[in-house]
C-alpha cells in the first residue's frame, strides 16, 4: 500500500509490547508502532539488552522513578562544562609517575603499602583517569583478608577498590566512549586485579556517570557501589511502592543511609534500625521512625513490614522474616540466604549482588546534582592512610562512607 512503511524485519507479539512500552505507540497494520523512531535490528537488540538488565516496572510510581534515574546530566552538566580542562587537569595530564596502595598477600590491613609505579598506558577502547578519590566499600577488607579468593586467584600485587571519581587524562586509540577532560564517577567489575586505591587507572567496561564541575569527588567516588546496591534492592528485588512500609537494617551505614533517602523518594513508609548515637542522623534522612536495636530486639519493636532492606545478614535476616506481612520480602546484601527459613514463615528472601550500571548511577549522580540525595562521608583519608580506613571500615558501625584522597 502507498505510503505504508516496511518493517526491516518480521516482529513477534511477545516482543513488541516491551518496544512499544519504551518507544511510544502509533498504530500500524493493527499493532501500535513507534511514532518517531524506526525500529531496526540494532536498536532491538540495545533494548532486549536494556530489558534484561533493568527489569520492567510494574507501577507508575516505579516507572516515574526509573524515569528519573535515567535522566541525562541536567542542564548544567554540558558537555562544554565537563570537558573543559583546568590548570589541575593539564597538570594531571604531564605526571609520569603513579602512585598506588598495593597488597602483597591476603592478610591484615597493615600489608597494604604505598608504592609508585610509571603512570600506565591505555589500550584500544580504553582511556587512563587521573583519579581524585576513591570510595571505601566493606567488600574491600573482606577482599583484603582472602574472603574472595576464589574470585581473584592469586593476583600479587593487588590493588583493591572498585569505586572512584577523577578525569580523564588520556585515551586510546578507537576510543570513542571517553574524552579527554572528561569528569567522571564509576565503578568497576567485581574482581578487578589493578583497582582504584592509587592516583591513575586504566578503565575499558567500567560502568561510568559524567560529574559537573562543581560536584565534590569525594561525594562522587562514594556513591556507585551504594548507590546502585540500595536502588537495585529497593526496586528490582523488593520492587518497592508508594505506601509500603520498609525496614532499612544499619540505617546510618554506606548503603543504608542511601536506601533510607531512596525508599522515601519512592513514597515508602520507611523505619530504620541504628544506634543511639545515630538516631539524629536517620532521621534527618528522612525516615519515619527509628528503632535503636541495642535497647531491646528490633523484631518486638516493629512489624506487619512489606520489605525488609539488610545490611547486616546472619541473625538480624533471621529475625527480620519474623516482622514481615504474608508474601512479603527481606532483601539481604551480606549473603546467599537459605530460603527455607522465610518460607516457613510465608515470606520470601532475595540476595542483590550490585551490578554495574551506567544509566542508573547517571541517574543517581544527576539525584545528588539536584538535592534530592545526599551521600554523607565521615572520613577522609589519604592513601598512605589505607591502612587507617581499612581499620576502621572493618571495626564496622562507620557512619555513611569513607574515601581515599589520592
Amino acid at each position: 500500500m502507498i505510503g505504508r512503511r516496511r518493517w526491516p524485519f518480521r516482529v513477534t507479539t511477545p516482543i513488541w509490547w516491551g518496544i512499544r512500552s519504551a518507544c511510544g505507540t502509533g498504530t500500524f497494520d493493527g499493532l501500535r508502532r513507534p511514532r518517531t523512531r524506526r525500529l531496526t535490528p540494532h536498536r532491538l537488540r540495545i533494548h532486549r539488552r536494556r530489558v534484561r538488565r533493568s527489569p520492567m516496572p510494574r507501577t507508575a510510581l516505579q516507572r516515574a522513578a526509573i524515569r528519573q534515574l535515567t535522566l541525562p546530566v541536567a542542564a548544567s552538566m554540558t558537555r562544554r562544562d565537563s570537558d573543559r580542562m583546568t590548570d589541575t587537569d593539564r597538570s594531571f595530564a604531564d605526571e609520569t609517575v603513579m602512585r598506588a596502595v598495593e597488597l602483597p598477600q591476603w592478610g591484615d590491613a597493615d600489608l597494604l603499602t604505598v608504592v609508585e609505579h610509571p603512570v600506565p598506558q591505555p589500550g584500544p577502547g580504553q582511556a587512563v583517569v587521573r583519579i581524585e578519590a576513591a570510595g571505601i566499600n566493606p567488600v574491600d577488607w573482606k577482599v583484603r583478608t582472602g574472603a574472595y579468593s576464589a574470585a581473584f586467584g592469586e593476583p600479587f600485587p593487588l590493588i583493591l577498590g572498585r569505586d572512584f571519581a577523577g578525569t580523564i587524562v588520556t585515551i586510546g586509540e578507537q576510543t570513542t566512549r571517553f574524552r579527554v577532560g572528561q569528569r567522571i564517577a564509576g565503578s568497576l567489575r567485581f574482581a578487578p586485579r589493578l583497582g582504584c586505591y592509587a592516583s591513575h587507572l586504566v578503565i575499558g567496561d567500567a560502568a561510568v556517570a559524567t560529574l559537573p564541575a562543581d560536584m565534590d569527588a569525594a561525594v562522587a567516588a562514594a556513591l556507585p557501589v551504594a548507590g546502585l546496591t540500595a536502588w537495585q534492592a529497593l526496586l528490582e528485588e523488593a520492587q518497592v511502592t508508594a505506601g509500603q512500609r520498609v525496614l532499612v537494617h544499619a540505617a546510618a551505614g554506606g548503603v543504608g543511609h542511601l536506601t533510607v533517602q531512596l525508599a522515601k523518594l519512592l513514597g515508602a513508609e520507611v523505619i530504620g534500625t541504628a544506634s543511639a548515637r545515630n538516631a539524629e542522623f536517620v532521621q534527618g534522612l528522612g525516615a519515619d521512625e527509628v528503632i535503636d536495636y541495642s535497647t531491646r530486639p528490633f523484631e518486638d519493636q516493629v512489624s506487619d513490614v512489606d520489605a525488609v532492606i539488610d545490611c547486616v545478614g546472619g541473625e538480624v535476616l533471621e529475625h527480620s522474616y519474623r516482622v514481615l506481612k504474608p508474601g512479603g520480602i527481606a532483601v539481604t546484601m551480606a549473603a546467599r540466604p537459605d530460603p527455607a527459613p522465610a518460607e516457613a514463615l510465608g515470606v520470601r528472601t532475595s540476595m542483590v549482588f550490585v551490578r554495574p550500571d551506567s544509566l542508573q548511577l547517571q541517574g543517581l549522580v544527576t539525584l545528588v546534582q539536584q538535592g534530592q540525595l545526599t551521600v554523607h562521608v565521615s572520613q577522609r583519608y589519604a592513601l598512605a592512610e589505607a591502612a587507617a580506613a581499612h581499620a576502621e571500615q572493618q571495626e564496622g558501625h562507620v557512619r555513611g562512607k569513607l574515601v581515599l584522597m589520592p
